[in-house]
């Protein structure tokens, strides 16, 4: 079998990350993406063309699961909420609402009547979607840290969590096995036959684990994965691996023999965190990588050709805007690179002397401008919502060192390449490491001091437990004795009136 590597298809609509693609069930006719732009689009990826938009998240969209009828999916993300969505109408059925922190992954059972949710918070948590309940059938607790992923096959529920165990729950025998892997994972994926587990962790590894005894049938290195969430997956039946890499590349390892079988350069060089192979026969897989670009990739020969992502054209002195919506203290990284048309070679190429300039303003507050940025063809910019409302940003294009001002009377089209990073995604990257890393070690620290504090609570409630305890048997003993003494004082007195009554009768009769 020839391994499918060319691009077939650039799906464009996303801004920012994309963390999750699935294909539909049965015969993978039509895929789900979901993002940092808290949007979900429905697509027919053979011809990239975009056929629903889905829209309810106010965070991040970080995983998406479809029915095995294919009439509903679940989505869930940095709301704390999983929604079921019916596919038709793109409205929502049900909330599922009860974790404390954001919901990492999701999966159904084979008829679609339970989701299995993981979370930062720790657990699984499992929910009847036929009933009208609001509480979770069962919460698995076990983990002692983020649950990255969980998969369900038959009756039982696979999760990996960021502790290093992979936790296989057998639902019917009521037992948990635990695989140590030793660190952080970021993805499991059960083989179709039920007896393998896939396994991606930070330390740039795969790891086939056998599910019935622990022990590791196959390893596959030479992806980078050390930073990122990376998501792998089956492919052709079980035949190879497939992950994405911090690299950028697409990695296809041999299932049985470990040895790379492709690697396929894809999102303009930047992370590929998400991937999905058809679960039919055709031979055609996903990609969703930081770039904001899912890719569609077909059986062929030639390698893939990579993508900045969001590309628009500015022409003349006209500005080319657009709005976006977005929550209170939602930070939003944008970089850019802008290319001049050239009649002579009738092509798009770098200019030195072209200039960008940027402008972000909040409709909602008098046009109150946040951001006010010209520079050059290429850069950065970066600016915090500072309360709930539509944005407008703006783009305009010009040259430096002319009397045209903003093109002027010759008006020369631009070509803007976009990549917009959208809320506390993993894939807004900081100037000042140092700074990042001393933050980081600070929250650690104290992380580990309110830990202590807890622990010191804890212990402080087990003590005043004990105390309230010893106090009120101590009460009781108490009571008990006094009346006791009670008991025996007018015990004792009745005896003495009953001597002294006898005795005075007696000598009364003397």
């Amino acid at each position: 079998m020839v391994f499918p590597t060319r691009q077939a298809a650039i799906l464009t609509g996303h801004i920012g990350a994309v963390h999750c693609v699935t294909y539909s069930a049965g015969i993978g006719q039509y895929a789900l993406t979901g993002g940092a732009d808290r949007k979900i689009y429905l697509w027919n990826p053979s011809t990239g063309t975009r056929i629903q938009k889905y829209e309810v998240h106010g965070y991040e969209v970080l995983d998406i699961c479809v029915t095995a009828d294919n009439a509903t999916f679940a989505s869930v993300g940095g709301d704390k909420m999983a929604f079921l969505w019916d596919v038709a109408t793109a409205k929502t059925l049900r909330r599922f609402e009860g974790h404390n922190g954001r919901i990492n992954s999701a999966d159904f059972n084979a008829d679609g009547s339970v989701l299995v949710t993981g979370s930062y918070d720790t657990t699984s948590r499992l929910w009847d979607t036929k009933s009208q309940s609001r509480k979770p059938i069962q919460v698995l607790e076990d983990a002692k840290d983020s649950i990255s992923s969980v998969h369900v096959i038959g009756h039982e529920i696979v999760t990996g969590s960021v502790d290093g165990r992979v936790r296989n729950y057998d639902l019917r025998m009521g037992r948990c096995f635990v695989d140590v892997i030793g660190y952080p994972v970021t993805c499991t994926t059960q083989s179709a036959d039920g007896n393998a587990v896939l396994v991606s962790a930070l330390d740039g590894g795969i790891r086939l684990m056998d599910k019935t005894n622990g022990q590791m049938l196959q390893s596959y290195r030479g992806h980078l994965n050390t930073d990122f969430r990376i998501r792998s997956c089956f492919g052709a039946k079980d035949k190879y691996v497939i992950t994405g890499s911090e690299d950028g590349f697409i990695w296809v390892y041999d299932l049985l023999e470990g040895n790379v079988v492709e690697k396929m350069k894809a999102h303009s060089g930047k992370p590929a965190t998400s991937v999905a192979y058809n679960p039919a026969t055709k031979k055609q897989m996903l990609s969703g990588g930081v770039d904001a670009s899912p890719l569609s990739l077909l059986l062929a020969i030639s390698q893939v050709m990579p993508s900045f992502g969001l590309y628009f054209y500015i022409d003349g002195v006209h500005p080319k805007c657009f709005f976006e919506e977005l929550p209170k203290d939602t930070l939003v990284v944008g970089q850019f690179r802008a290319e001049e048309f050239s009649p002579a070679s009738q092509s798009y190429h770098d200019n030195p002397l072209l200039n960008i300039q940027i402008t972000v303003d909040e409709i909602f507050d008098n046009d109150h401008r946040v951001v006010n940025q010209k520079g050059s063809s290429a850069g950065r910019f970066t600016f915090t919502a500072g309360d709930s409302g539509e944005h407008r940003l703006c783009f305009w294009a010009s040259h430096s060192g002319t009397n045209h001002g903003w093109f002027g009377s010759d008006s020369t089209a631009v070509k803007l390449h976009l990549d917009l990073a959208i809320g506390e995604t993993s894939e807004i990257q900081s100037k000042d490491k140092d700074k990042l890393a001393d933050i980081v070690q600070r929250v650690r620290d104290l992380n580990a001091r309110l830990q202590d504090i807890k622990r010191e609570q804890v212990f402080q409630r087990e003590r005043e437990v004990e105390f309230r305890d010893q106090s009120e048997s101590t009460n009781a003993r108490v009571v008990r004795w006094t009346l006791i003494q009670l008991l025996l004082l007018g015990a004792t007195c009745a005896w003495q009136l009953s001597h002294l009554r006898a005795f005075f009768i007696k000598q009364k009769l003397t």
